[in-house]
């Protein structure tokens, strides 16, 4: 019995000095600083405190157009590039990663603004295949200078990459709306 105690024992100063040599001693190499340029001394070429193996945020110029915050939303296409969309009323497009973004010129939804829509919201399929939810105003509104009103029956178009429109018709019983 002696002897598994005094195993036991030994076994937890080893593993406590192991834990605390781990403490002393630390993650990685000591003595990194930076060279006279701002580089890391590792060789990685990293700037002294550039944040690495993260995410960080840098501006991007849209090209002067303003995103509503509230519904903007970035689709990655089939070809790899992104459609960055936004309610009121454009489509921005990058080619190259989200660098830059040229407005796209969608004849569809230039005749939609046209009549007088409101887009309630827009997606991309990854084939370029548009879902847009939208909605006309109250006859009469805006007329009073409050503002238009905006009718509740939002309606459904898809719209395929050719420009095709094709309207979408939900029929809702009354029980489920």
């Amino acid at each position: 019995m002696k002897g598994k105690k005094a195993g036991r024992r030994i076994a937890a100063w080893l593993t406590a000095i192991v834990l605390m040599s781990g403490m002393l001693v630390g993650c990685g190499k000591s003595g990194l600083g930076a060279d006279a340029d701002g580089n890391a001394a590792d060789g990685s070429g990293a700037a002294q405190g550039e944040a690495m193996g993260r995410y960080v945020e840098k501006d991007v110029d849209l090209g002067g157009n303003a995103l509503t915050d509230w519904n903007s939303r970035l689709f990655k296409q089939a070809d790899g590039s992104f459609r960055l969309v936004d309610n009121s009323g454009f489509v921005l497009r990058s080619t190259d990663g989200g660098a830059s973004w040229t407005r796209e010129d969608l004849p569809w939804l230039a005749k939609m603004k046209e009549e007088d829509k409101y887009i309630r919201t827009m997606a991309f399929g990854l084939d370029g295949t548009a879902a847009v939810v939208w909605t006309e105003p109250e006859e009469g509104s805006g007329e009073d200078g409050n503002g238009v009103q905006l009718k509740m029956d939002m309606q459904l178009t898809l719209v395929k990459p050719d420009g095709t429109l094709i309207p979408v018709t939900i029929n809702l019983e009354p029980e489920d709306m």
